[in-house]
């Protein structure tokens, strides 16, 4: 079964704009998905892993409950909170802990862990984790920015977030309320509320 959604582009500043965009169905039944560097993977209600080759999602070793691909490579996090990075197509434990990972930033890792810590980390060990003020279920970054969400899905934005200083310096909050959201490469921030509905900023 395939999920079709259309966006509801949302705008700072302005009102909601309903659009309608055209989806192609990719068969497949997955819980997480992530893009980013070319790269699309996901994981399903079993934990197994997929890579989109082609128009196909074909499983890949390993059980994770989360990954994420970007600038930073390929990480996936499971059910123990083991953090992994793929290295030459093998799954190498990184120390830490962490229950949802991202690695869209400027080429650090960022991620939430179990007590809603947010952490973020920078190359070329990513270890060890720098721990961010603030409580957040999500966090996810991309080249421009990173954003999250709280348990109460209020939204926010970190600023000053660099290469070089991964932590920023001080949260943002936004209007709006979302359960989950991504930023993508090009600055572009989708995000998902309560009702399922979808929204781009």
């Amino acid at each position: 079964m395939s999920l079709i959604l259309s966006l509801i582009l949302f705008w700072a500043g302005a009102s909601s704009v309903v659009s309608d965009i055209s989806c192609i169905s990719v068969p497949g039944n997955l819980k997480q998905i992530d893009a980013g560097a070319g790269q699309v993977w996901g994981v399903d209600d079993q934990d197994q892993i997929f890579q989109l080759v082609g128009n196909t999602f074909q499983q890949f070793p390993g059980q994770l409950i989360h990954v994420s691909v970007g600038p930073a490579g390929v990480w996936g996090v499971n059910r123990a909170n083991t953090i992994f990075n793929l290295q030459d197509n093998v799954w190498t434990v990184v120390p830490g802990g962490l229950n949802q990972v991202d690695a869209g930033g400027s080429i650090y890792l960022a991620g939430v862990a179990s007590q809603n810590n947010v952490y973020c980390s920078t190359p070329p060990s990513f270890n060890p984790f720098t721990l961010i003020d603030g409580s957040l279920k999500y966090y996810s970054c991309g080249l421009y920015g990173c954003w999250g969400v709280d348990n109460a899905n209020n939204v926010y934005y970190r600023e000053f977030v660099t290469q070089d200083l991964c932590q920023g310096v001080k949260w943002q909050p936004l209007a709006g309320s979302l359960s989950m959201l991504e930023v993508g490469t090009d600055g572009s921030v989708y995000g998902v509320n309560a009702a399922g509905e979808v929204f781009k900023r």
